[in-house]
């Protein structure tokens, strides 16, 4: 059994090899850091004649969920790793376990944020409001073309603030209908 808390290198990219055995028994290693890394043929190797491949080469990555093996440059497990004295790969005498484990509910969390951002050209701006600038009636000035901006809220029948009677106010020649328009009283509601 073997402990490394800052990773693991073997040989060197600049030249030179390593390797770790375990003979007739199982290589175990915690390994920390980013990883195991190995370079120019270096390799970890275990020959057990108990074991079904005939040897056993355990990794546990504390500090990672996915990943951790480099050999040569290139994330990978073949080409590293021995069972028996023969060269082998993930689940045949090769076990790897992570101590950070994937979540999929964040995992799908994170894919979709990513995806938004990169749907929007990379950037984070968002658009909470349209604001309107200049008249609403389509004439120079901005505003939306064709809108309307002399229509109110209220003050004829059937809008809020009405007062129910079918005389415009606007157009009103009766003297003392207009005096009860000026003074209408707001809605009472009660529950």
């Amino acid at each position: 059994v073997g402990d490394a808390n800052g990773g693991l290198t073997l040989g060197a990219a600049a030249g030179g090899t390593g390797t770790m055995s375990a003979n007739n028994g199982t290589l175990d290693l915690a390994i920390g850091g980013t990883g195991i890394a190995m370079y120019n043929g270096s390799y970890l190797n275990s020959t057990d004649a108990s074991q079904p491949a005939g040897g056993l080469i355990e990794i546990f990555f504390a500090g990672l969920a996915a990943g951790g093996s480099m050999i040569d440059g290139v994330a990978t497990f073949d080409g590293g790793y021995k069972v028996g004295g023969n060269l082998t790969t993930l689940g045949n005498g090769l076990d790897v376990t992570y101590g950070i484990l994937s979540n999929p509910v964040a995992d799908a969390i994170n894919s979709a944020v990513a995806a938004s951002v990169d749907s929007a050209g990379g950037t984070s701006q968002q658009t909470d409001s349209l604001a309107l600038v200049g008249p609403l009636d389509g004439s120079s000035g901005g505003g939306l073309p064709g809108a309307d901006s002399t229509q109110t809220v209220g003050g004829t029948e059937g809008t809020f603030g009405g007062d129910g009677s079918t005389t415009d106010s606007a157009s009103s020649t009766d003297p003392t209908q207009d005096e009860k328009n000026a003074q209408k009283k707001p809605a009472q509601c009660s529950a």
